[in-house]
């Protein structure tokens, strides 16, 4: 029989059971050895064994098995269990994932060696628990890492595989491969590392170090270098993508003859953890549910065509089938947006034990909670804020937080608290991380930025607070005095704004000296389908979306002020800079004679007010995006098709407020 069709369908399985295995493992931490966790674990454990052993991954099903075992003994022998048995668990639970990405990626996971792992699970059963984390061996990154290399390398990038050993009398190994890491970024990325990287930070390692790395505008011999250039590195080489591929293939060969064949067993149902009962659903791909929203975005465009013609051919019976049609494309449209939205706890998930880990390297005490969990988010949106949201998680567990010994000074409890919540309001969704640390001091931030020549001394004597947080997105800044894992509060800042403006969105921080900071994320509900407000300027139609309108008003003379030659209006107690977009796009006023037409639009805190030859409509556009020919021009963030054939470019608020600045 043929299971290869099954395949989508036993990874979306198993990538649910290993997050339940995750969560499980972290309950166990907490709460002890209670049996309802181990039945629970164990339960898991046994389902994952016979769905890949069915399917034929036998490295998988043999690591579960041993895993079944382990949690069988423990259950029997509680008297057993210590924390750092968790630790097994949660390395077994990330070889696990190791597998299923093998077998996304490559159909087979034969390559992997679980060996050390399963002495360990071995070791627990026989009463003698070791370490969760062992020395590092001398064999070196997998043979998947170095395919995926050569896949990269046929596609014309540059990477390579670097092999370094540190002096024999290096102390900190620890600082001393960060430093290696930083000196690599700013040339590319590294893709992989062996040890891993926890290990690498902790300086918990013996022999020979290899990072795979891929290099942007430079060469590896670049990259060796400036390795070579720190203290303590005794020697740097480059390993033979081509000679270790050769050499792997033969003793996969070897070990696959050598192995006896596995009878699979037969697949068995999963239990659910809880009492709850589960609400059934049918899994559909992502892609599935995108093209079906391309084909509604191009109803939502003939919709509004037939509503025009109806308009104009005044016929009574046309105008009542456009409203009908009208009505249920709206309901269409709201079933399938609600298909692709989300509870952001899909998005959470991953993060609990991210931040157990955290605590662990950081010499950090925290308690770490979330809110909003059925908050919903559009799918597209959620998948690309993952490793947004990782970057100010870390930086609020290295550096909001005080250590524990600080925070006892200060008079506050030894335990930090961080929280990361989701609502949703005003149609947007809200993003937080925040700390109950330190805060930010804003003469650290000022001194920084003066010295890395960010502003000038003078421009930091006026700065507002805002302003000031505002320095900690340009790009490699930094507050950091010693090198960490996250060498500052700026670091990956510049990217976490770069990702949430590019998907429509905004960062702002607020932060108070003492009782912490707060990273607030305002996010789009949807990017497909949004309502705008139809302008005209000279004889080109815009659209301008009601998430940034504030108010339509029409402008006399009389309501305008002069800063610096420039008109500005009085709107709610601010000076807003009045905008002429017709002078600006085409070089002719649309203001030639009062009242002017006014859109006065926010983004952030920012306000500007545009000018427009005329307010046309309030309508749903679809917005398409303007391809990689027109990828550069800013100020417009996509363009739609009007219902009578036209197209209207739709304005991107955050850019044109650049220009009214």
């Amino acid at each position: 029989m043929d299971i290869s069709q099954y395949l989508d369908a036993f990874l979306a399985e198993s990538e649910d059971n290993l997050t339940t295995l995750n969560d499980l493992c972290l309950q166990l931490e907490q709460q002890g050895a209670e049996d309802s966790i181990f039945a629970a674990m164990f339960r898991v454990a046994h389902t994952l064994k016979g769905m890949s052993a069915t399917m034929g991954f036998t490295k998988m099903a043999e690591l579960t098995h041993r895993m079944e075992d382990a949690l069988g003994y423990v259950r029997a022998h509680p008297e057993v269990f210590q924390p750092s048995v968790v630790d097994i668990f949660l390395a077994a639970v990330d070889a696990l994932t190791m597998n299923l990405q093998s077998i996304r990626d490559h159909g087979q996971d034969a390559h992997l060696d679980h060996g050390g792992l399963l002495a360990q699970l071995a070791a627990v059963m026989a009463g003698n628990e070791q370490p969760a984390i062992q020395k590092a061996a001398s064999n070196g990154l997998s043979a998947d890492v170095f395919e995926k290399l050569r896949e990269l390398r046929r596609d014309g990038l540059t990477v390579g595989v670097i092999e370094i050993e540190l002096s024999s009398s290096c102390v900190m190994k620890g600082v001393r491969m960060v430093m290696i890491m930083r000196a690599i970024e700013q040339f590319g990325d590294s893709l992989a590392c062996y040890p891993e990287a926890s290990l690498l930070e902790e300086g918990e390692f013996e022999g020979p170090v290899q990072i795979a790395v891929v290099v942007n505008g430079a060469s590896i011999s670049d990259v060796m270098a400036a390795i070579a250039d720190i203290t303590e590195v005794e020697t740097v080489r480059e390993i033979d993508l081509d000679a270790v591929a050769a050499s792997s293939q033969s003793e996969q060969h070897s070990a696959q003859s050598a192995a006896a064949p596995e009878q699979p067993a037969a697949a068995s149902t999963a239990t659910p953890v809880s009492g709850r009962g589960r609400e059934q659903t049918l899994r559909v791909p992502v892609g599935r549910i995108d093209e079906f929203m391309n084909v509604l975005s191009e109803l939502v465009i003939a919709r509004t065509r037939l509503d025009l013609l109806a308009q104009q051919s005044g016929d009574p019976a046309l105008r009542e089938v456009s409203e009908q049609i009208g009505r249920l494309s709206e309901n269409l449209q709201e079933g399938v947006m609600n298909m692709r939205m989300m509870p952001v706890e899909a998005l959470f998930q991953r993060f609990p034990r991210m931040m157990r880990d955290l605590q662990k390297s950081l010499d950090r005490e925290f308690d770490f909670e979330m809110t909003g969990l059925e908050t919903e988010m559009d799918r597209t949106i959620m998948d690309e804020m993952g490793e947004a949201l990782v970057h100010l998680l870390r930086n609020a567990a290295d550096h909001g937080l005080e250590s524990p010994d600080v925070r006892e000074r200060n008079g506050k409890p030894r335990r930090g608290k961080i929280t990361l919540s989701a609502y949703a309001t005003g149609g947007h969704i809200y993003l937080e991380v925040r700390d109950d640390g330190g805060g930010i001091e804003r003469e650290k931030v000022l001194q920084s930025a003066v010295k890395k020549g960010v502003i000038a001394p003078e421009q930091a004597k006026g700065m507002s607070d805002e302003q000031v947080f505002e320095l900690l997105f340009a790009s490699g800044f930094s507050t950091a005095q010693t090198v960490s894992d996250i060498s500052g509060r700026g670091v990956g800042l510049d990217a976490v704004r770069g990702k949430v403006n590019s998907l429509g969105g905004t960062i702002r921080i607020e932060s108070k000296v003492g009782e912490g900071t707060a990273f607030i994320i305002e996010l789009p509900l949807t990017l497909t389908i949004l309502p705008a407000m139809l302008v005209r300027v000279g004889e080109e139609l815009f659209a301008v979306p009601t998430a940034n309108i504030e108010e339509v008003a029409r402008v006399d003379a009389s309501d305008l002020e002069w800063v610096h030659e420039h008109p500005v209006v009085r709107f709610r107690d601010k000076v807003v800079p009045v905008l002429d977009l017709g002078d600006k796009f085409f070089g002719r006023t649309c203001g030639e004679q009062h009242p002017w037409n006014t859109v006065i639009c926010k983004d952030g805190k920012d306000y500007v007010a545009l000018t427009v030859t005329e307010i046309v409509d309030e309508l749903e556009v679809v917005n398409k995006p303007l391809g990689r020919y027109l990828a550069n021009v800013k100020m417009f963030s996509g363009a739609t098709i009007l219902g009578d054939g036209q197209v209207a470019l739709i304005l991107d608020v955050r850019e044109v407020l650049q220009l009214g600045a």
